[in-house]
């Protein structure tokens, strides 16, 4: 088995745990203050510090989680699911239709998707209530994010639909909606899922960066990326209270990222180390 796969489950499968089981095992209310412990650092009481509010930050940790995850593998949904839609009618039809896509595709490839973000999302932010600002943020997320999927999605299906099994369907009369669904799609299942894992990590660290600039998740949820936009003007008197925050960013997207990477070795029968599907 592969060793970057195991540890990649073992920080994701901690993470996801972590997070359900919020109400029962955080020490402390997230939302809960103790102005006279505010800025403290890590105590028997507080295991990894309060914030400027006198919270204890492993417990916002631990909530924050909740929201980070949620944004990332919604938003995931959303891009692998047009990715694949746009890669594969690209792939399978080709001539005009894959002209007319890939043109699309490379254009929001090429346009820096974090800043189509910012625009986006600075648009609404008058209109929408700060705690409603999730459900603008993960279609946002979700629907500047599909292009690298596409690209990937349409070179498999480039390749798979001339194989003689493919060929065969299509001349006893088979129609193109279910080749593709029923004898594409399916060949395709594990370049699908490491795409999607990947893009996981890669859409928690840009809800991290959102949030940071104060466009993301706001107060009163919390967001490992607006925790660590609060602790980062306290950061030479309370390095922990931005630290630790940026740190279950950091490992929870290498978890992703070792779970991807370690997919593609087993599941990609060129690599040399996995087997074939």
């Amino acid at each position: 088995m592969n060793s970057r796969f195991i540890v990649g489950v073992f920080i994701i499968v901690l993470a996801t745990v972590s997070a359900l089981a919020a109400p029962w095992i955080s020490p402390h209310s997230p939302e809960h203050q103790e102005l006279l412990s505010r800025l403290q650092g890590p105590t028997g009481s507080y295991l990894l510090g309060t914030d400027n509010f006198g919270r204890d930050i492993l417990s916002r940790i631990i909530w924050g989680g909740r929201v980070s995850l949620s944004v990332g593998l919604l938003a995931m949904v959303i891009a692998v699911s047009v990715g694949v839609l746009v890669g594969a009618i690209s792939g399978y039809f080709g001539r005009a239709i894959d002209a007319i896509l890939m043109r699309f595709t490379e254009l929001m490839l090429v346009f820096p998707a974090f800043f189509l973000l910012i625009l986006v999302v600075a648009s609404f932010q008058e209109s929408v209530r700060p705690e409603d600002r999730g459900m603008i943020l993960v279609p946002m997320l979700g629907l500047t994010s599909w292009a690298v999927s596409a690209r990937i999605i349409r070179g498999e299906v480039l390749k798979i639909k001339q194989r003689d099994y493919i060929l065969a369907v299509h001349s006893v009369g088979a129609g193109n909606a279910r080749i593709i669904m029923r004898h594409i799609l399916p060949n395709i299942v594990s370049v699908i899922i490491v795409s999607a894992t990947v893009r996981v990590g890669v859409l928690i660290l840009v809800e991290a960066g959102l949030s940071f600039l104060g466009l993301g998740i706001q107060q009163p949820q919390s967001s490992w990326g607006n925790m660590v936009s609060d602790g980062f003007p306290y950061m030479r008197q309370a390095w922990w209270f931005t630290v630790f925050p940026g740190l279950a960013i950091f490992i929870t997207v290498l978890g992703f990222n070792l779970i991807g990477e370690g997919l593609r070795d087993l599941l990609d029968p060129r690599s040399g180390k996995g087997r074939a599907v």
